[in-house]
């Protein structure tokens, strides 16, 4: 990580021309104002109809039981469970919610057997 920053600052400290900088610094700005429209935008919490193609975005049919309305596109995946209809957990995990705030999570107990003190268990839906 020195090496980095040492390099950073080097390349930082060369001459450069005006016209260069202000594109540099313009698309950091431009970076910076955009970036939190551009990443973490699902679907929400819209209703999935799990006879309608798509399945609430999923691009895909959800088959029987796994529709699980707050997972990325509204279906759960094969050997997936859904808790508490928000997260889509894989075998060996348990969907779980943060005890402050929504954080949703899957989380796995520890070698004594609890989970972690900073989350609540959600209620287990079907397994697909």
């Amino acid at each position: 990580m020195d090496n980095f920053f040492d390099n950073l600052c080097r390349t930082l400290a060369t001459p450069m021309p005006r016209a260069r900088a202000l594109k540099i610094i313009a698309g950091g700005l431009a970076g910076a104002v955009l970036a939190p429209f551009a990443f973490g935008q699902g679907q929400g919490n819209k209703p999935v109809d799990p006879n309608t193609p798509g399945g609430g975005g999923g691009g895909k049919k959800c088959t029987g039981g796994c529709v699980c309305s707050g997972a990325s596109g509204g279906c759960c995946s094969t050997g997936q469970t859904c808790w508490g209809g928000l997260i889509c957990c894989a075998a060996g995990y348990w969907g779980a919610q943060a005890v402050k705030g929504n954080k949703t999570a899957c989380v796995q107990k520890d070698a004594s057997g609890n989970f972690p003190a900073n989350y609540t268990i959600l209620s287990a839906g079907s397994t697909c």
